[in-house]
């Protein structure tokens, strides 16, 4: 990832989420400890990599379409995927995907829950099938997205990710620990930062979402995300 004004912050993204997607690979000619904060969170974005490749999924639209990768993940929190989109061209583009298919391969579930990796916002529930609209990919821009499959188990909090990673978590998450209404996660990572994590519930046939921070310092930290709703206290 390069500093000093040479990528504007939309190509460094970009950078960021193709070293990702293709493998993890990064190169730096500067010390760590010389990059400013903001290149050395994308940087924890990606490293450490994570063993394993990325599926093109629209490997015959032409030439100068947007790029489209699946990356299959599994740890802790169970199965989930990335999608991520790539415009390394010089124009705007839009482009929405369907969560059917090749684009959720390995996935079972009615309702899935996507999150931007890059803001870590959450963009909603989205049943299979439906289409989700990326709205127009800046030129060098880029779209990393967490699609999670929701368990229709009623009552029992699960883990989705964390921002640590554009994995979400995979190699980072260590430990889960149910505990009634609480979920005790456990990261491991060498990264000194601010993580967040998101979790969620199914109540009712309702999904509800609560998120939690952590501040990882070089070793092992655990962060609490309580579902315990206002009623239960009543």
């Amino acid at each position: 990832v390069l500093r000093l004004g040479l990528f504007s912050d939309i190509e460094c993204r970009t950078v960021a989420a193709a070293a990702f997607t293709t493998g993890g690979l990064v190169q730096t000619g500067d010390p760590l400890s010389d990059l400013p904060e903001d290149r050395l969170l994308l940087q924890s974005k990606v490293v450490p990599s994570i063993d394993k490749g990325s599926m093109r999924l629209n490997l015959w639209d032409k030439e100068d379409s947007v790029l489209f990768f699946r990356k299959d993940l599994d740890g802790k929190a169970g199965k989930w995927n990335t999608l991520t989109i790539l415009n390394l061209q010089d124009f705007k583009q839009p482009f929405n995907f369907s969560l059917s298919g090749s684009n959720i391969k390995g996935l079972e579930a009615k309702e899935f829950a996507v999150v931007d990796m890059n803001s870590f916002e959450f963009k909603g529930i989205f049943q299979k099938g439906s289409e989700f609209d990326c709205g127009d990919i800046e030129p060098h821009g880029s779209r990393v997205l967490l699609v999670f499959p929701l368990p229709e188990t009623e009552k029992v909090p699960f883990f989705i990710a964390s921002d640590i990673h554009y994995s979400g978590g995979a190699d980072q998450v260590s430990g889960i620990k149910l505990s009634g209404q609480q979920l005790e996660v456990t990261l491991s990572s060498r990264w000194h930062k601010k993580v967040t994590l998101l979790g969620g519930i199914r109540e009712n046939g309702v999904y509800r979402f609560v998120t939690g921070v952590a501040q990882c310092n070089g070793s092992n930290v655990s962060a609490v995300l309580n579902f315990q709703s206002d009623s239960d206290n009543k």
